[in-house]
């Protein structure tokens, strides 16, 4: 008997007010929170149940990390692909990935993407509250909405993209005025790469929204890869061109902070309980450690 795969469903940890599509990591204004005192007394306290080098590898991988490039998931249905990016992202050191649902949830498959979701920032973003619960009547609505007319979160994730300073690069194989991964110009400034869904690409908001297209080459029949295999290119050729082109692409030091308080906490085996100990023994309401099982 085959086994059945687990799929979960992708929330993301930093969501906004209710009713808006958008989280503060996307949000005009977005302002990087700044760890207490409190904070750094309790990353000291988890930090003791970890190894010297547990500790020592967190700090590597951190080291490598990046928001100078960032990944946009444009309706993936099938959570194969999107766990495959999330874990193409862990690997090269990109921080932050927005998964847009417009018809399709955005989900993980815990076999492909290995845990590597745990140290990103993924930001997914809910549909809009207009648009149609069954799949019956989204088809319905598709069929007969115009493509403006179809409830979409794209254009409000892509201008709040742009007002933190991104530039949006769309990955296409019929762009306009389109560039290869090797030619993209990074040093113009941050860059959301957008990859779109499955079957159909990216959407017109996409299209429209674009400040550059980016393009694979291909000399076969095909005209694209899969959107894995797509990622994968292009991620891994501009994320070596960040690092060798001398760009500013390293996490501000009050950021890195927050994702090591953070990492650490989820490093930590146990954590909920230690936490909840030392949020008691701080109020000096508990003696004795935990009994952890």
């Amino acid at each position: 008997m085959t086994k059945r795969r687990k799929y979960i469903p992708l929330f993301s940890p930093f969501r906004g007010s209710k009713g808006s599509p958008l989280d503060p990591y996307c949000a005009p204004g977005y302002a990087q929170k700044v760890l207490t005192e409190k904070d750094i007394q309790l990353q000291n306290y988890l930090e003791g149940f970890l190894t010297a080098e547990r500790k020592a590898r967190l700090q590597t991988v951190l080291a490598q990390r990046t928001r100078y490039l960032c990944c946009v998931l444009e309706d993936l249905y099938d959570p194969r692909n999107g766990s495959a990016v999330l874990r193409h992202c862990d690997a090269l050191g990109i921080q932050e990935v927005h998964a847009i649902q417009n018809r399709n949830l955005f989900r993980s498959d815990e076999n492909v993407d290995m845990g590597t979701a745990q140290w990103l920032d993924v930001n997914v973003y809910k549909r809009r509250e207009d648009v149609p619960l069954s799949v019956k009547s989204r088809r319905r609505a598709v069929k007969t909405l115009t493509s403006a007319e179809k409830p979409t979160s794209t254009p409000q994730v892509l201008s709040a993209l742009k007002e933190r300073g991104f530039r949006i690069a769309a990955t296409s194989p019929h762009g306009e005025n389109e560039a290869v991964p090797e030619t993209l110009d990074l040093a113009a400034g941050p860059v959301a790469v957008v990859f779109g869904t499955e079957k159909h690409g990216i959407s017109k908001q996409v299209r429209d929204a674009a400040d550059v297209f980016i393009t694979i080459p291909m000399v076969g029949f095909v005209e694209s890869f899969n959107i894995s295999a797509s990622a994968a290119i292009v991620l891994h050729v501009l994320s070596r061109r960040l690092r060798n082109e001398n760009l500013p692409w390293r996490l501000d030091p009050a950021d890195a902070r927050e994702i090591y308080f953070r990492w650490v906490k989820t490093a930590v085996p146990h954590s909920k309980a230690l936490i909840k100990h030392f949020e008691a023994d701080t109020a000096g309401s508990l003696q004795q450690p935990p009994a952890i099982l």
